[in-house]
């Protein structure tokens, strides 16, 4: 039988293809998330952790048409009261509607880390990145509650991905790069940040130099207010042997509220490259100061993807 004589199967074009491709893969996100939804439905009047504080902050604003953030709330909350403050407005206050208005927007984050692991990745593994983060069980837990974690991982996982598509494209877009910077100020007004200087230096005979400097708003005890927190460290590295790397540190923590001490350790440690993209650490941290922890062991793993 001649070729031409089989039945004919129009080819899809390969943008086409491309196209379904990566259409598909934010499908089968939402169809995790639904998932996830049927399993745990978000339903029950009740608080999870500090729900019933930052639920104060919405009931102000519906009832008394103003934002009145209580002393006790350590984030700023501005945007994400206005944001539950909308689902109670649709729905009628309630921990449901303030839970339902965090679960949107862990959809949203869970798109936005995609798209943003995309842009650095495979989309296999991108999206192999982002079904992790959403069985990751804090990640879950903090989901169905209308704490501010997940609120600002939805704005500064999508401020990141409009910086990278704007510093990777061969001319860096003005419009990506305002988008990001509105986006990572939404994600202040959700929850406050530090400021974090790091500096590295190769020295001779393989050393390595890092130094970091960190500057924190922090809440007051009382929780009348905020207090500047000075974080500094300085470490010093060198390869032991071919996939072993050991290291020296200094860390000190000093806070300005009143009655504070400081604290400081000296750490050391190994780092282990397993594979290219898996590292195993071991360490010890100990205390040189009376406010600091006399020791403190710990191991980890970290896996590039």
């Amino acid at each position: 039988m001649r070729a031409a004589a089989l039945p004919a199967f129009a080819r899809r074009p390969a943008a086409s293809r491309s196209t379904l491709g990566l259409l598909s893969r934010p499908a089968m996100l939402a169809l995790a998330m639904a998932a996830l939804l049927g399993a745990v439905p978000p339903l029950g009047e009740f608080p999870i952790n500090d729900d019933w504080l930052y639920s104060l902050t919405v009931q102000s604003l519906l009832e008394q048409g103003r934002l009145h953030i209580p002393a006790w709330t350590a984030p700023s909350l501005v945007l994400q009261a206005y944001w539950g403050a909308l689902f109670a407005q649709l729905f009628g206050f309630s921990f449901t509607a303030l839970r339902a208005s965090t679960l949107v927007l862990a959809a949203v984050a869970l798109l936005g880390f995609y798209l943003l692991l995309r842009e650095l990745l495979d989309p296999g593994r991108a999206l192999l990145g982002a079904l992790l983060l959403l069985v990751n069980p804090l990640y879950v837990t903090l989901s169905y509650s209308f704490m501010s974690d997940v609120p600002f991982l939805a704005l500064t996982f999508w401020a990141l991905f409009c910086y990278t598509r704007a510093l990777c494209s061969a001319r860096p877009g003005a419009a990506w790069l305002a988008a990001g910077s509105a986006l990572a100020g939404g994600a202040y007004l959700v929850r406050q940040v530090g400021v974090v200087l790091p500096l590295a230096v190769d020295l001779p005979r393989d050393f390595y130099l890092g130094v970091t400097t960190r500057f924190d708003a922090v809440r007051n005890e009382d929780r009348s207010g905020y207090h500047p927190e000075f974080v500094n460290s300085v470490e010093f590295g060198h390869d032991l042997f071919r996939n072993l790397y050991g290291y020296i540190e200094f860390f000190s923590d000093v806070s300005t509220e009143r009655d504070s001490n400081w604290e400081a350790t000296f750490d050391t440690g190994l780092i282990y490259n397993w594979t290219e993209n898996v590292r195993l650490k071991l360490g010890l941290n100990i205390g040189v100061t009376r406010s600091a922890d006399d020791w403190t062991a710990f191991t980890g793993v970290a896996w590039r993807f």
